[in-house]
């Protein structure tokens, strides 16, 4: 259990002291900006600043691990310092002059020019007087000079960042506009070729239909073709033969005709031929 608190507290004072880095030395570098853009008092009032960041965060959290301040009441001490500072810097601040109307610089010069002029070292007193008044009034101080000098510097990085995040912006649309145009003419490409392949299957399995089609109707033809060659064929024999009847026919009458008939004998005896009696009773 000792070995445990003694690592727990290591590593606290450990996390303090890397707290307390960060916060020093980013209130170090607004100290630092405070005195050259303000003054003295702007370096106080960023010290009181810094210290009022350290005394709440201690007041919140309590432990070692919040820049090494150990208790809340250190913390409340280290935030009420800190809020002295800021009100002392802030009452030390030199208050900016008003920029005068031209009204207020002409007034002077028409009193002086209506006044009596007594001497000429009179006049020549008060027309330097008026001067330098006006010239104190119109030229700003030295530490108004860089606090101007610092917001200019700060407006053109504001700007700087600006456009290089605009064309940040502008190169990261330009890329995915490139992406999305090319992922786009891959998609048309590819319903492209399927398209073309589609066709080309529905050209080929016409043709094929169209091929089958012109075969069936060719051997239709060609059956009907041999039937009617059959059936001429059969007509033609039947016809010959039709007409070798009646000629053979004929052939076989002429050919009793010219043959004589044999008779038997009892045919000669029925027809009249008679046998001597006598030598058949003898």
């Amino acid at each position: 259990m000792g070995i445990e608190h003694v690592a727990a507290s290591k590593h606290e004072r450990r996390v303090g002291a890397m707290v307390l880095a960060i916060v020093g030395a980013v209130g170090l570098l607004f100290i630092v900006v405070g005195g050259v853009t303000i003054g003295a008092a702007g370096s106080i009032v960023f010290l009181g600043l810094t210290a009022f960041i350290l005394g709440i965060g201690a007041v919140i959290i309590g432990r070692p691990g919040w820049a090494l301040i150990g208790t809340r009441k250190l913390g409340a001490g280290i935030l009420v310092v800190g809020l002295v500072l800021v009100v002392g810097g802030a009452a030390l601040a030199p208050a900016r002059p008003a920029v005068s109307e031209p009204q207020a610089f002409l007034e002077p010069v028409i009193a002086t020019t209506q006044t009596p002029v007594t001497s000429t070292q009179t006049s020549s007193s008060s027309n330097s007087s008026v001067l330098s008044a006006t010239t104190a009034t119109a030229v700003p101080s030295s530490s108004e000079a860089v606090a101007l000098v610092a917001a200019a510097q700060v407006a053109a990085a504001a700007e700087a960042d600006r456009q290089a995040a605009l064309t940040s912006q502008a190169e990261i649309d330009r890329r995915a506009a490139e992406v999305a145009a090319s992922a786009q003419a891959e998609s048309d490409r590819q319903a492209a070729e399927a398209a073309l392949a589609a066709k080309a299957e529905a050209d080929r399995q016409a043709a094929a239909v169209a091929q089958a089609e012109a075969d069936w109707q060719a051997a239709a033809v060609a059956q009907a073709e041999a039937d009617r060659q059959a059936a001429a064929q059969a007509d033609s024999q039947r016809q010959a033969a039709d007409d070798a009847g009646p000629h053979r026919q004929r052939r076989t009458d002429s050919r009793n005709q010219r043959t004589p008939r044999r008779h038997s004998a009892p045919e000669r005896f029925r027809r009249g031929h008679s046998v001597p009696t006598s030598g058949l009773l003898a």
